[in-house]
């Protein structure tokens, strides 16, 4: 028993800590990566917009 108690400690936590840590560094680095790229192309295509209302809205007043 105390030897199992060790053992099975030290395994799962390791093991555990390594897999979601690797996992979840990825998915960030893809996500980070991805979603950069795609919110460039949308805030330039989001102030072209506003500029545009802006402007309408100027020459109504």
């Amino acid at each position: 028993m105390d030897s199992e108690q060790p053992l099975c400690l030290r395994t799962p936590l390791p093991f555990a800590a390594r897999t979601p840590v690797n996992n979840f560094t990825e998915t960030v680095k893809h996500k980070l990566k991805k979603k950069k790229k795609k919110k460039k192309k949308k805030k330039k295509k989001k102030k072209k917009k506003k500029k545009k209302k802006k402007k309408k809205k100027k020459k109504k007043i």
